[in-house]
């Protein structure tokens, strides 16, 4: 039980909260965040769009180049003309042999045929 001098400083400290309720209210009202100025969004977003843009160059730049790009230093395998048509009709030919499954002395006699069709010798007198 509760002696009377305990419920009236109970009651005195409910009355007490009550009136400073309001004043609580208020008190977080005023620390309640600020709206920022659109300067100061703007600048952030600038910056964002900067790193993206900065990261992703910096990424392209460091890919490996593609093979299709790098540049042919093995001269012993010579470049193959786009209008070599002996070269065409006898790779052809090696595919009808391969699929009907031709004998091994006609298949080394067309493999022979590109060999020679593809050396650098045969290459360079045709320039």
């Amino acid at each position: 039980m509760k002696s009377r001098d305990e419920q009236a400083l109970q009651q005195r400290w409910h009355k007490h909260v009550d009136e400073q309720a309001n004043t609580i209210e208020l008190a977080w009202q005023q620390i309640a965040p600020k709206p920022q100025p659109i300067s100061q969004r703007l600048w952030w977003l600038a910056t964002a769009a900067a790193l993206v843009v900065a990261v992703t160059y910096l990424g392209w730049q460091q890919q490996p180049p593609s093979p299709a790009r790098s540049v042919a230093t093995n001269l012993e395998q010579p470049m193959l003309l786009a209008d070599n048509y002996r070269l065409t009709q006898l790779d052809k030919q090696i595919q009808l042999a391969l699929l009907r499954g031709a004998d091994t002395a006609t298949l080394d006699s067309l493999w022979q045929q590109r060999a020679q069709l593809t050396s650098p010798q045969a290459l360079q007198a045709t320039q």
